[in-house]
């Protein structure tokens, strides 16, 4: 999804991931090709098939049903890059991270990171390593207070900004749904409302607005200012069926931008 946000949005991207030698994979292959994302890095697994997901939809709620093969990750030789985004992986978390971390330090790229379910699953403690190196890392609200242990209670984003901030990333985002998002940036905190636009489904909304977020600082805009291109990148996502067809191209996002000029970023 992500891939595919900034190649519309005008940069040259690649994707590293593996797929299986079955019709998913290719199908997503051929579908990155036609996006003008660069499917050199892609690695064709042999001995097991592309991941799957369910998306049950429902009245704006929804329910995935994922399987992941296992697998075992080889960063290939990459060129250097100006960002690396890293997101959901099943396999050999801790070699990765490593090869990662040599990569970003060779490279000085700045780095986004947005951890799957299974990465989750290794707490702030197995995250650190990566965190330590994260110029902006992405959560929603769930995800951040399950990393912190706090359970039972109405969310306290200013404490929550800061504990995850002090874990190591530049920057932290916490998404909050329909009611927002929430960025600090190690010394301001801000609150930016949604668009607000007719909700079709959510699916791939977190990755649209990370993408939006992320292109906003690359185009050399502002922490707050990214929340908004990320915002908008979002409503154009959940307004559409489907993770990746309301994906907004840049001059649609700045038309965006423009008409919804009551969706700003305020200090907390």
């Amino acid at each position: 999804n992500c891939a595919v946000a900034w190649s519309r949005l005008g940069f040259s991207t690649a994707i590293y991931t593996m797929v299986g030698d079955d019709d998913r994979g290719r199908d997503i292959r051929q579908h990155l090709k036609e996006e003008k994302v660069m499917t050199d890095y892609i690695v064709v697994d042999k001995e097991n098939g592309t991941n799957y997901s369910t998306i049950l939809e429902y009245k704006g709620d929804r329910t995935i049903l994922g399987y992941h093969e296992e697998r075992h990750y080889i960063l290939p030789t990459l060129p250097p890059a100006r960002w690396v985004y890293f997101s959901s992986i099943a396999g050999n978390h801790t070699e990765l991270n490593s090869e990662i971390i040599t990569y970003l330090k060779e490279t000085k790229a700045r780095f986004g990171f947005n951890p799957g379910t299974r990465q989750m699953q290794l707490g702030l403690k197995g995250l650190k390593s990566v965190l330590e190196q994260t110029t902006v890392f992405f959560v929603n609200t769930d995800e951040a207070m399950h990393l912190l242990g706090i359970k039972n209670k109405k969310p306290d984003f200013n404490k929550i900004l800061t504990l995850l901030q002090q874990t190591g990333p530049e920057v932290v985002v916490v998404t909050d749904g329909n009611r927002g998002s929430y960025c600090h940036t190690g010394v301001t905190s801000y609150y930016a409302p949604i668009v607000d636009v007719p909700v079709v489904q959510h699916t791939g909304c977190g990755d649209a607005y990370a993408s939006g977020f992320i292109a906003a600082l690359l185009y050399g805009e502002t922490p707050a200012e990214a929340m908004r291109w990320g915002s908008m990148n979002a409503a154009g996502v959940i307004g559409h069926e489907g993770s990746q067809t309301g994906l907004l191209r840049k001059k649609d996002l700045l038309q965006l931008l423009a008409e919804h000029k009551e969706c700003q970023a305020s200090l907390i």
